[in-house]
């Protein structure tokens, strides 16, 4: 009995072990060893667009490859777990602690506990979740966030756009009532409206930016530079 009981609880330890792991704020971190606050330059973001351009191109790299890691592998960690106990978890049980943990690392990564619930955007570690659910999902996405960026120069552009794309195709993709899986599949559904809902939102700033012709263009940067 008290092994079942533990059982049961392994999927809520996941949630709330890939909401601190999403909590950590690598760009913060990065700038503080460069002897940078990035809250206090550039966009004032923590994310790894702002590391780019405040940090330059090696640390703000290295700041996107960790906060794409942070989403990444706690949602391969909890698929191997619910694969490893498939016959012990239910189709929804399994579906709702991947998609769950999933949800927790971004939710850690734009309200991280450890900077007074004010994080980064977002992206980075979506892109994460997004290639641990579907390699498909993910590369599409980042297509349609690549295509834009090099087109127009602007990330902020290339978000918005993929995450618009992510809504739609990630909901076709896993929608319930597909090929690719049953009514449990709903979870992801929501997954991706909401989450990509909350990219755009946390863009808001930008899309006036870049309405008013103001947003900055890290292409544009580099040929001054």
């Amino acid at each position: 009995m008290k092994d079942a009981a533990l059982f049961t609880l392994i999927p809520y330890l996941f949630v709330l072990i890939a909401y601190l792991i999403g909590a950590i704020p690598f760009g913060y971190i990065m700038g503080k060893l460069s002897g940078v606050d990035l809250r206090e330059h550039g966009s004032k973001n923590i994310g790894a667009t702002n590391a780019w351009r405040v940090l330059g191109a090696a640390k703000g790299l290295t700041v996107f490859i960790l906060d794409f890691l942070k989403g990444f592998l706690p949602v391969l960690g909890a698929y191997l777990w619910v694969t490893a106990y498939q016959s012990e978890l239910s189709d929804t049980a399994a579906i709702l602690t991947v998609v769950l943990v999933g949800f927790a690392t971004i939710i850690g990564h734009t309200y991280t506990c450890f900077l007074n619930f004010k994080g980064g955007k977002g992206v980075a570690t979506t892109a994460g979740v997004l290639f641990a659910f579907s390699w498909e999902v993910g590369l599409v996405t980042l297509l349609s966030w690549i295509v834009p960026f090099r087109l127009s120069g602007y990330v902020s552009l290339g978000s918005i756009i993929a995450a618009g794309v992510m809504m739609v195709y990630g909901s076709y993709y896993f929608w319930p009532f597909g090929e690719h899986g049953d009514i449990a599949n709903i979870a992801y559904v929501a997954f991706f409206i909401f989450i990509g809902s909350l990219v755009i939102i946390k863009h808001r700033a930008n899309i006036g930016r870049l309405m008013r012709g103001e947003e900055s263009s890290i292409l544009k940067s580099n040929k001054k530079a």
